[in-house]
Formats: structure tokens, C-alpha cells, sequence
């Protein structure tokens, strides 16, 4: 009789569910991020020793232990302790992630949960900011694409749940359903499906993150792609790939003609042209309304020159204050006040741990790049795609709820494209 209740509990979809659970916990509650992640590995343990689950330790474990590490090993030169070990703490989920699935084992099952159960998290967070943007004085200029509404959280982190989010959405719709409808239970998914894509990408657009929106991009392109690929007529593959192409186009034109946007793309095109020029143009004390996409422009710039300069890296706690020192001695007092990291997570590392630190999380990376090569796994590529987007762009190591997203949702995909499960999917 227990046994039986265990084996219906376990076909529910449980792990998806309250994974689901702590989303909404970070995102609405972001001050219980780590009492969250408790609580959801207790829950776990309690449910792998009920059910005896066996303890599986594998080969990817030890490249979040390595950058670990380093982290807790680099406050030996490390001056500036209180950001050292600030960054321990905040690193923690670096270890709490692969120790959890060492005993937590996802299904299929558990990953169509997480479908519904992200999406619905999405879905209340969009209904809030609804509220947020009905208050906007301009509520059609400044207000529909705005951080206001990421209710409190950082837009780019905002963004990394809502981009899954509708990823997820459109994976269920192209690659869980018949092309067909050939039942009313087939019409309510598809239905549910578009509707969750449609809300989590529109919302992604509301919260103002511009890696958010050129992620989903790309990755609703490499969904798309590949489901068109396997088409087994080839003149809907040509016909939807011209489709996709001049899809891509016009979001791209309209997207550009939103100046929070085309400055964007601009800023990057002046620098690639005379990066010398623009140094001098936005470099000057004068510059007093930076934008975002300069200041990173100029602190790439910057970092690299520190870079040559501590190749074994200068400790994760004085990055800021190395950088915040060059801002002054290069009269960008902008910068300084502000104490803005380099924005980009390769450069945070390598600053920070050096070399080897760098090659550790290059390694972590490429680890998705290659099990979704060798499983031939679309959400493995999209994810890979979607964090390296969102990690030349912004130190997203830097914050928990980036760690966390990094960390859990990489283990998610790893265990359910094991080939165990893709034959249970067959």
C-alpha cells in the first residue's frame, strides 16, 4: 500500500512541482532565496531516503566544486575580505546544487511539471507588473518596457526565468504534441502552450532587459531550426526557413527602432569602428549621462588592461575596487560613483581567479554545449546558448538568483536528457 503511494507520488511530477514552488519563492520573496533552497533540499533528502533513493555522484559535480574552490582558496590574497567572503556566501549554491541531485533523480515527468509550474509562476508575475504599468504616468512610452517591471528584482534576472519560461512553453507545443489536432486534449495543450509562450516572451519585452530579448531570440531561432529540421518534408523545412528568417528580420527592425535598443547596436558598431575615438568621446568627465551600453563598452576595455596586467587574477573581493581605482585614474568619475563590475562574466572570473578560474568556467559552458552534441538534446543547446548569451553581457555569477539559474536548471536538463529517459520518451 505504501509502495503504491510512493510510485504515484513519484509519477506526479513532484520534483517539477516544487522546484516550481522555490521559483516563486526567489522571485517574489528574493530575501528567502536561501531559506527556499533549504527547505527544498531537505524536502529532497526526506523524499530520496523514504523512497531509498541511491547516492549518484557524477563526473560534472567536480567542475562546480573546482570554481568553488577557487573562490574560497583566492581569499588568501584577497585584501578586501568582506567581498570575499560575501562571494563564498553567495557561491554556496555552487556546492548545494550538485549535492542536491546527487540524490534527486528527474523524469520526464517531473520536467512537464516544471512546464506548467514555471509558466504559472510567469503568469502571476506578469499580472503584478500589470498592476505596476497601469500606474505608469506614460504607460505607453517609458512605462511598457521598463525595470519597474521586474517587481524589484534585477531585469536581467527577472529575465532568465521568463525567457526559460516561454522556451519551455514552445518546446512542449513543437516537440510534445502532434503537428495534428486530433483530440480535444491536444487542442487544450496546444492552447495552454501558446498561451504560456505568448505571456512569458511578452513579459521578458516588459521588464527592459535587453540580453533577455536577444536571448529569447535566439533561442526561440534554434527551436524553431531544429523542429523544422526534422520535418520530414523538406518543402515545409525551406518554406518555414524563409519564414523564420523574415520573422527574425522584422522583430530585429522593430526592435531597432526602439531607442533603448538601436543605441544598443550603435554603440557597439562606433566602438568596433574606431574604438580609440570612442574612448575619447565617452571617456571625458564631462560624460555625465553614460549609457549602459557604453559604460560596458568602456569597462571591457578597461578590464582587459587589467587583465594583462594580474593574469593568476587579483581575488573575487577586489575586482571592484581594482576597477573602481583605474575609473579614477582615468578621470571616468561616473563609473567610479557608481563601482559598476565588468559586466561580463568571463572577465569577472579571470580578474578575480586568473587564469585558471577562467578555464574552469569556460569548461562549465562548454560541458552544456557538449552533452547536447553527444544527446542530441534541443533544450541543452538552448540553454547552453541562452546563458553564454547572458554571461558576455552581464556577471551574472554575481548575484544568487544567477547562480541559481545556472546551476539548477543546468542539472535539470543534464538528468532528463540522460539516455534512460529519452528511450522512456520513445
Amino acid at each position: 500500500m505504501e509502495s503504491g503511494f510512493k510510485d504515484k507520488i513519484a509519477q506526479s511530477g513532484i520534483h517539477g512541482i516544487l522546484f516550481s514552488v522555490l521559483i516563486a519563492i526567489i522571485l517574489f520573496a528574493p530575501k528567502f532565496l536561501f531559506f527556499g533552497t533549504l527547505g527544498y533540499a531537505i524536502l529532497t533528502l526526506i523524499w530520496c531516503i523514504r523512497t531509498h533513493r541511491s547516492f549518484t555522484f557524477r563526473r560534472e559535480f567536480w567542475l562546480y566544486f573546482l570554481l568553488y574552490s577557487l573562490y574560497v582558496v583566492s581569499l588568501l590574497w584577497t585584501e578586501n575580505m568582506e567581498l570575499g567572503l560575501r562571494d563564498v556566501e553567495f557561491k554556496l549554491l555552487l556546492l548545494a546544487g550538485p549535492l542536491i541531485f546527487a540524490y534527486n533523480k528527474w523524469s520526464l515527468k517531473d520536467l512537464r511539471s516544471l512546464i506548467i509550474g514555471v509558466n504559472v509562476v510567469i503568469l502571476i508575475a506578469f499580472i503584478r507588473s500589470i498592476g505596476v504599468y497601469m500606474n505608469c504616468d506614460d504607460p505607453f512610452n517609458d512605462c511598457l518596457s521598463n525595470d519597474a517591471n521586474a517587481l524589484g528584482i534585477h531585469p536581467t534576472y527577472m529575465a532568465l526565468f521568463s525567457v526559460m519560461a516561454a522556451v519551455l512553453a514552445l518546446y512542449n507545443l513543437l516537440y510534445k504534441t502532434k503537428i495534428w489536432i486530433s483530440n480535444k486534449y491536444e487542442l487544450i495543450i496546444k492552447l495552454l502552450s501558446v498561451s504560456f509562450f505568448l505571456i512569458s516572451a511578452f513579459y521578458t519585452y516588459m521588464v527592459g532587459s535587453k540580453a533577455g530579448v536577444f536571448g529569447l531570440i535566439i533561442t526561440v531561432t534554434i527551436l524553431i531550426f531544429v523542429w523544422m529540421k526534422n520535418l520530414k518534408d523538406k518543402r515545409l523545412f525551406k518554406i518555414g526557413l524563409v519564414g523564420l528568417f523574415l520573422g527574425i528580420m522584422l522583430v530585429s527592425y522593430k526592435l531597432y527602432q526602439k531607442p533603448h535598443y538601436k543605441q544598443a547596436v550603435d554603440r557597439l558598431i562606433e566602438y568596433n569602428q574606431d574604438n580609440a575615438y570612442f574612448r575619447y568621446k565617452y571617456g571625458g568627465t564631462y560624460w555625465r549621462q553614460m549609457e549602459s551600453n557604453t559604460a560596458r563598452i568602456l569597462i571591457w576595455h578597461i578590464s582587459k588592461q587589467l587583465i594583462v596586467m594580474h593574469p593568476m587574477g587579483v581575488g573575487p573581493g577586489d575586482v571592484n575596487d581594482v576597477l573602481k581605482a583605474r575609473y579614477k585614474r582615468m578621470n571616468l568619475q561616473l563609473l567610479a560613483e557608481r563601482g559598476l563590475n565588468p559586466h561580463n562574466q568571463f572577465v569577472q572570473i579571470f580578474l578575480g581567479l586568473g587564469i585558471i578560474g577562467f578555464i574552469v568556467f569556460t569548461m562549465i559552458i562548454g560541458y552544456n554545449f557538449m552533452l547536447a552534441y553527444k544527446r542530441k538534446y534541443v533544450l541543452l543547446s538552448v540553454f547552453g546558448a541562452f546563458v553564454l548569451m547572458n554571461v558576455i553581457f552581464e556577471s551574472i555569477l554575481e548575484h544568487q538568483h544567477g547562480v541559481f539559474f545556472i546551476v539548477f536548471f543546468a542539472l535539470i536538463f543534464e538528468q532528463v536528457s540522460r539516455p534512460k529517459e529519452k528511450k522512456i520518451e520513445q
